[in-house]
């Protein structure tokens, strides 16, 4: 009796290996999740801060959850 060695999923189905499903989901989820972590630790760091520290990089208190969100979505 022969063997049959399987090849990978996208050798079997051309398709397979460009289907734009199998990993979009995915990417989102990580990329939502970071994008979530980044703003935690923004928030943190900003509410570590003076209200004098806060004043000179131009931002108060009121302001330190709008920032965190922009640039968490920015991603810096």
């Amino acid at each position: 009796m022969a063997t049959q060695i399987m090849g990978s999923p996208s050798e079997l189905n051309p398709r397979l290996a460009t289907a734009p499903g199998a990993r979009g989901p995915l990417a989102w989820l990580f990329g939502a999740w970071r994008e979530f972590r980044r703003y935690q630790r923004t928030i943190s760091e900003l509410e570590m801060l003076t209200d004098r520290e806060l004043q000179d990089i131009g931002i108060n208190r009121g302001d330190i959850e709008h920032t965190a969100r922009r640039c968490a979505r920015n991603g810096r």
